[in-house]
């Protein structure tokens, strides 16, 4: 590492640089992943945090360098997900709800209709 010219040694950092880079994105890909409902879903500002990091991203590598734009997306991709599975999410608990709330407004319906002489015969 040591005995390398400027532009290997210069080589190198930028691989090492570029391995890091590519960890912490991974790193913050898996914590989107595993803990959106307890990190992010109530949290708008981490969201606005993550989105502006991918940003940020592009700016300071330029939008045309595509290492940095795949950097970028790979935020992007993961938040999007998670927003979409959120909406699914919320979709199949409002289901959930009315089919229960129907349930619940039928029985009482039929609890209605059954008379004191009909309770009384089946006591």
């Amino acid at each position: 590492f040591f005995n390398l010219n400027h532009d290997d040694f210069q080589q190198r950092l930028n691989e090492k640089q570029w391995e890091i880079q590519i960890k912490v994105i991974s790193l913050l890909q898996q914590w989107i992943r595993m803990y959106w409902i307890e990190d992010f879903y109530f949290n708008a500002e981490l969201i606005e945090l993550a989105d502006d990091f991918s940003k940020r991203i592009l700016s300071h590598y330029g939008e045309n360098n595509s290492k940095y734009k795949k950097l970028s997306e790979m935020i992007k991709k993961a938040m999007n997900y998670q927003r979409e599975n959120e909406l699914q999410r919320n979709s199949r608990e409002l289901v959930k709800k009315q089919t229960f709330t129907l349930l619940i407004e039928e029985m009482k319906s039929e609890f209605q209709q059954i008379d004191n002489k009909g309770i009384a015969e089946q006591m």
